[in-house]
């Protein structure tokens, strides 16, 4: 009797652990992973001002069409892999070139009246592999992010615009962006 009395309380321990977990411990497990994404994104992000001092440094354009090509395939490419619609997710990362844009466009005009000496680190040997490494960790943060919880909540938005903080960027586009993002879904395949 004694035996099984063990037993049963050791089995109500247990329950009251696993509720104990999803109750308390799993929302911030899940806090903790869309805030982790977020920051994957604004460190993204922060790379343009890179982007647009290097550019600026040697002459070439903000606009690269051939560039933008070859992001869009491997974000198709990354969203396949991780089972993620490649449409949804192209259209987020377009929403994320058209701020990348924009911030390399402001800096510049920024640049022209202000003399100050900026350093860029390379692009082809520093920037872009980072970027291309940020990108896959985005796509695949949105994938887990969708698996485990669905779509991305209003919570989620508050914590991204506190997150999102990159300069020359208005809150107009933080939402645009954070739109983009709500809209991924999986793959129905």
């Amino acid at each position: 009797m004694i035996f099984y009395c063990k037993i049963d309380l050791m089995k109500q321990y247990s329950q009251f652990i696993f509720v104990l977990f999803v109750v308390v411990l799993m929302p911030a497990v899940s806090h903790a992973d869309e805030k982790h994404l977020f920051v994957l994104i604004q460190e993204r992000l922060s790379y343009m001002e890179d982007v647009a001092v290097y550019k600026a440094q040697h002459d070439l354009p903000i606009e690269d069409k051939k560039r933008e090509a070859i992001v869009l395939e491997k974000t198709t490419n990354a969203a396949t892999e991780v089972g993620l619609s490649p449409e949804k997710t192209i259209a987020f990362f377009k929403a994320q070139i058209a701020l990348a844009k924009a911030i390399q466009y402001r800096l510049r005009a920024d640049m022209l009246s202000d003399n100050t000496p900026r350093e860029a680190r390379d692009l082809k040997t520093i920037i872009r592999p980072k970027l291309i490494q940020l990108g896959k960790q985005i796509t695949i943060g949105i994938a887990n992010h969708l698996k485990a919880h669905g779509q991305f909540s209003q919570k989620d938005e508050k914590e991204f615009y506190r997150i999102i903080d990159v300069r020359y960027i208005t809150e107009k586009e933080k939402t645009l962006l954070f739109h983009a993002l709500k809209k991924i879904e999986l793959s129905k395949n």
